[in-house]
């Protein structure tokens, strides 16, 4: 089973309103989630400078942060579009290699 880490932070508008749907979504997937607050994060990984919200691969070290930018932007102009879109747009980055970013 895939396991990854969610970097998020709460003073990220953003990250409050896609963190509930990300959640969920890999629940039903069956993912493990960690979820690690950024200043957390930063105090173990100090040279590691990730913007917020981003998902790690555990199993492979990828990071997915880029690809969640949209949905940040999203999130604050069409949140509404946020919730039905984000699954289906989570299903594809993380099944998608050509899509993952490296560290």
């Amino acid at each position: 089973m895939t396991t990854f880490t969610y970097i998020y932070s709460n003073n990220c508008p953003p990250c409050r309103l896609v963190t509930p749907v990300i959640d969920t979504f890999l629940t039903m997937e069956s993912y493990d989630l960690e979820k690690v607050e950024y200043s957390d994060y930063i105090k173990t990984h100090p040279n590691n400078n990730l913007s917020t919200p981003a998902l790690i691969d555990n199993e492979t070290n990828k990071v997915y942060s880029g690809e969640l930018a949209p949905l940040a932007q999203l999130s604050i102009t069409h949140p509404k579009l946020l919730n039905k879109n984000l699954p289906e747009y989570l299903k594809e980055i993380l099944t998608n290699n050509e899509k993952k970013v490296d560290k």
